[in-house]
């Protein structure tokens, strides 16, 4: 499992070691990931092209399994997401 934020490798790092991740955070502070994804949300509040909320479950890419979130702050449906995970072949 891997996750990805636009938030700054050392914004990152401690908030995965205070909510106790242990799986590889990637920041895309430059946004080429959410882009080429297509999950920017072009205005929040007063921030520019922030992410949205999305989860893929596939080898390297966005397999058979996806969701994206229609509005800010709505949580996937983690049920789902630990099927499609399994159901994925290693």
């Amino acid at each position: 499992m891997v996750g990805i934020s636009v938030d700054t490798p050392f914004k990152l790092k401690a908030s995965a070691g205070k909510l106790g991740v242990s799986y590889l955070m990637l920041s895309d502070f430059n946004k080429e990931a959410i882009k080429a994804f297509g999950i920017v949300l072009p205005e929040l509040k007063c921030l520019r092209e922030v992410a949205g909320r999305a989860v893929c479950a596939g080898r390297f890419r966005c397999g058979g399994w996806s969701w994206v979130g229609e509005k800010p702050g709505q949580e996937p449906p983690y049920e789902q997401v630990v099927e499609a995970v399994r159901q994925i072949s290693f």
